[in-house]
């Protein structure tokens, strides 16, 4: 009886405080483990304090991100440009701040502000790579400062491979693999 199993965790573990993660046995307090959520959501949310970091820009708003020089569409072709490590110089700061959680909207490689997400598995190269962003989240982490992703899972920009093969096969679009990943 799966009930009457969470009813007996739940007194097993009467002595924990749930308003904290757990430690790991090396100390590591950003850990999260399955009885440390509330309501689905992790209890350490609600005693964080959040600073919101758009990187790759304001749609509309001329771009820029927070950055200031992020480009407002990417070519595709441009080198990493480790604006990432850029944020080195703002940890004190949100440190001074009483900031404990950060909130990144949409990192991944994208054609222009992030919410046309091409490859959910790159950082976009406006931003940096793959190790500038795990310097910074380690970096981050070290400062018990969470991090989060923004993921918009449920669309993709043009440039993404599963449009672009419908977008290829025209009338014949219903051949595609992923066509139902869209309609």
């Amino acid at each position: 009886d799966h009930h009457h199993d969470h009813h007996h965790d739940h007194h097993h573990d009467h002595h924990r405080d749930h308003h904290h993660p757990p430690e790991k046995p090396d100390g590591n307090k950003l850990y999260m483990g399955e009885s440390d959520t509330y309501g689905g959501v992790p209890c350490w949310y609600k005693d964080s304090i959040f600073y919101l970091i758009y990187c790759l820009g304001t749609p509309g708003h001329g771009g820029g991100g927070f950055f200031g020089d992020c480009p407002d569409v990417n070519d595709q072709t441009s080198g990493n440009a480790n604006r990432f490590l850029r944020l080195r110089h703002w940890y004190d700061y949100l440190v001074d701040l009483g900031i404990n959680a950060v909130y990144f909207t949409p990192i991944f490689d994208s054609g222009t502000h992030g919410y046309d997400t091409y490859d959910y598995f790159r950082i976009d190269r406006r931003l940096g790579d793959m190790n500038d962003f795990k310097t910074v989240l380690a970096e981050l982490h070290e400062r018990n400062i969470r991090v989060v992703l923004d993921g918009v899972f449920n669309h993709t920009g043009r440039g993404h491979f599963a449009f672009s093969d419908i977008l290829s096969r025209g009338r014949e679009w219903r051949q595609s693999p992923y066509k139902d990943w869209y309609f």
